[in-house]
């Protein structure tokens, strides 16, 4: 168990070096572009030390609570792109959601990816909005429902088969899951997902 945890911490703090490398790389730039670019790859690399932060403060080490990942990790992502201007408010209604690293790990990146798309995209204007998202386990999976009631997704872009890397890495993560992945644009832009990760092996 020491060994265990001592891992995670380990990698949490690898992790928290390479985004530090990135974040001096950024800011010798001097392109928004490229740094913004940047600053995603930091925002990728703070979803998955979170998952091992959280294995690293758990008993068990072995799978977390998502529920509470979930808040942690969405208020920081929030943090990272509100602007002063914008008045988006995040909602989040997690059961306690108990996942293991394997699915956990996907899991946040899809996550990251679906605000990150929507902190960016959905709200041009300084406007309220608000961000939601549901998790829950069913007998189907995970169930996880993502809204936000913005501009919508834009019609000229085909959701199923975007160039851009944010959409492919969801896809890309869904289909590793054994998952589906549904979008709906009305008043906004909803996800429902299904999640079917393969159960632990024991022992």
């Amino acid at each position: 168990g020491t060994l265990l945890k001592e891992i995670h911490h380990r990698v949490k703090n690898n992790l928290q070096i390479i985004s530090s490398l990135l974040n001096l790389q950024a800011k010798s730039i001097g392109d928004e572009k490229l740094e913004g670019i940047f600053r995603e790859c930091q925002n990728r690399i703070a979803a998955m030390a979170a998952v091992h932060q959280m294995l690293y403060k758990s008993q068990n080490f072995a799978e977390i609570n998502f529920g509470e990942y979930l808040r942690e990790t969405a208020s920081q992502l929030f943090r990272s792109y509100k602007t002063g201007k914008s008045i988006i408010s995040l909602v989040i209604q997690a059961e306690n959601v108990m996942l293991p690293i394997d699915t956990a790990i996907p899991c946040g990146l899809i996550i990251n990816e679906l605000v990150t798309n929507a902190l960016k995209y959905a709200f041009p204007e300084s406007e309220k909005g608000e961000i939601k998202i549901e998790m829950s386990q069913t007998q189907q999976g995970i169930s996880l429902l993502f809204a936000d009631n913005g501009i919508g997704f834009p019609q000229d872009v085909d959701f199923s088969n975007s160039g851009t890397l944010g959409l492919k890495l969801i896809h890309m993560l869904v289909k590793q899951l054994d998952g589906t992945i549904e979008q709906f644009i009305d008043g906004g832009t909803r996800y429902a997902i299904i999640l079917k990760p393969e159960a632990p092996q024991e022992g």
